[in-house]
């Protein structure tokens, strides 16, 4: 499969989303994230609208939207997964 993005969250781990880029205000990936292992194996499916790096075998993930006026900010609620994509944390 082909992803509109990819970033290295851990040693292992890599986020892929299906969405597009937005250019301006700070650029920032408009789209469904999930995870994979390092040999392509899903881990989540493309659901979250952030994901952070793993630390502590945990990464936070967020729900919600990106929000333009003078910068650009991320307004949803957060939670946390572990590195087998379960949900430690709720969003809240």
């Amino acid at each position: 499969m082909i992803y509109d993005y990819s970033e290295k969250v851990s040693e292992d781990i890599i986020a892929i989303g299906i969405g597009h880029w937005e250019i301006g205000h700070g650029d920032y990936f408009v789209g469904e994230i999930g995870i994979i292992d390092k040999d392509g194996k899903e881990i989540t499916q493309a659901k979250y609208n952030r994901v952070e790096r793993f630390s502590d075998g945990m990464a936070a993930v967020g729900v919600g939207d990106w929000v333009t006026d003078w910068y650009t900010v991320f307004e949803g609620k957060w939670g946390f997964i572990d590195e087998t994509g379960n949900m430690v944390v709720m969003p809240s």
